[in-house]
């Protein structure tokens, strides 16, 4: 099993950081398989960024963090990538 670390000031914004920390919300990810060896083959692959758009269906600001949680329930999707603003 892997580790997400989170390293969240005191003063951070934005709804997934302040979930996180006001909430003592647990943040996991799930994968199959080695990641060593699929982080190696993507190395190697010249196709690996197309999979990217492939696999990612949406992409939504952290404000809109409902509306991603419903896209990635929804049949279709596949990934939905959540966007933070900038420190």
């Amino acid at each position: 099993m892997g580790t997400i670390l989170l390293d969240l000031l005191p003063d951070e914004t934005g709804p997934l950081a302040g979930a996180i920390r006001d909430r003592g919300l647990r943040v996991s990810a799930s994968r199959c398989g080695d990641q060593d060896f699929a982080l190696n083959q993507l190395a190697d692959d010249p196709l690996a960024p197309s999979l990217g758009r492939l696999l990612i269906r949406d992409h939504l600001p952290a404000a809109q963090l409902q509306r991603a949680f419903e896209r990635a329930l929804a049949p279709e999707s596949l990934k939905v990538a959540i966007h933070h603003p900038a420190p």
